[in-house]
C-alpha cells in the first residue's frame, strides 16, 4: 500500500511542474496560431493559472475539510483532466483562458490536498520521504514539460501547441483512476469517529513490520488523533485538524514554495 501512495506523491507532484512549466513552451505557437500580438492577452493566458491556483488553495482545503481528502483529490484530478482537454480543443483566447483557470485550480488544490493526505497515511518512519517525494516530482515534472514541448515543437508542426497544452490530461485522468485502490485518510477517519476502519487502515498501512509491532504503532496513531480531536469541532473548522502531524514540514514546504515560485517567475 505505501507503494500505491508514493506512487500518488510521485503523480500528484509531477502533474503540479508539468502543468505550470508547459506553457513557456506552448505560447510561441498558440500566438501564431491566434494571431496574438497584444500582450494583455498573452498574460491573461499565462497569469490565469496563478489566479485559478489562489483559488483553488481555498476550494481544497473546504473540500478536504467537509468531503475528505479523497474527494478533495478527486476534484483536483477532474480539474486537471478538463482544464487542458479545454486548452487542447480551443478556438480562442478566450478558451485558453478559461483552461488555464481550471488548470490553476487544479494546482492550488494539488498544493494543499495532497502532501495533507500523504502525511496522514504514511507511516511515521516514512513520513517525510513520502511528502518530499512528492516535492521532487514536482521539480521534475517542469524539467519534463520543457523537454516535451520541445520534442513536440520539432516533430509535429503547428498543431504542436495543442498536443503540448492536452497532454496533461492523460496523467491526470490516472490519477482520478488511482482514487479507486487509495484508502481515505486515517485521520479524517478518526475525526468522522471511524475509529475502527482508522486502525484497520493504518495496520495495513504498516503491515511491514511484525503483525504485533505494527498494530501496536497504528494503535498509537489512531490514540494520538483521538486525542488531537479532543477539544474543538474537529473536521467543522482548522481547529486541530493537521497541526500537531504536519509542524515538522512546515519549514521545508515553505521554503519549496519559495523556490517553485522562483522557477516560474524567472523561467
Amino acid at each position: 500500500m505505501l507503494v500505491r501512495v508514493a506512487a500518488l506523491a510521485a503523480l500528484g507532484g509531477f502533474l503540479f511542474g508539468y502543468d505550470l512549466g508547459l506553457i513557456g513552451g506552448a505560447m510561441l505557437g498558440i500566438s501564431q496560431a491566434f494571431n496574438i500580438t497584444s500582450n494583455s492577452t498573452k498574460q491573461a493566458i499565462v497569469g490565469a493559472a496563478k489566479l485559478g491556483a489562489f483559488f483553488g488553495t481555498f476550494i481544497g482545503g473546504v473540500l478536504m475539510l467537509r468531503y475528505g481528502r479523497r474527494v478533495a483529490i478527486a476534484c483536483e484530478a477532474g480539474f486537471f483532466v478538463l482544464g487542458p482537454l479545454l486548452m487542447a480543443v480551443s478556438t480562442g483566447p478566450g478558451g485558453l483562458v478559461v483552461g488555464r483557470l481550471l488548470i490553476g485550480l487544479g494546482v492550488g488544490a494539488s498544493a494543499i490536498v495532497v502532501p495533507a493526505y500523504l502525511g496522514e497515511i504514511a507511516p511515521a518512519d516514512k513520513r517525510g520521504a513520502v511528502v518530499q517525494t512528492y516535492e521532487m516530482m514536482l521539480t521534475l515534472g517542469m524539467l519534463c514539460a520543457g523537454v516535451v514541448d520541445w520534442l513536440l515543437s520539432r516533430s509535429v508542426g503547428p498543431a504542436a501547441w495543442r498536443w503540448m497544452v492536452g497532454l496533461p490530461a492523460a496523467p491526470g485522468a490516472l490519477l482520478l483512476v488511482s482514487l479507486s485502490v487509495l484508502p481515505e485518510s486515517p485521520r479524517w477517519l478518526v475525526l468522522r469517529g471511524q475509529l475502527d476502519l482508522a486502525l484497520a487502515t493504518l495496520h495495513n498501512i504498516i503491515q511491514s513490520s511484525s503483525s504485533r509491532s505494527g498494530r501496536s504503532a497504528a494503535e498509537q496513531s489512531v490514540i494520538a488523533a483521538s486525542e488531537a480531536q479532543v477539544g474543538g469541532n474537529a473536521g467543522d473548522g482548522l481547529h486541530g485538524v493537521g497541526v500537531e502531524w504536519h509542524r515538522p514540514f512546515a519549514t521545508s514546504r515553505l521554503l519549496s514554495c519559495r523556490f517553485r515560485e522562483e522557477c516560474v517567475v524567472r523561467g
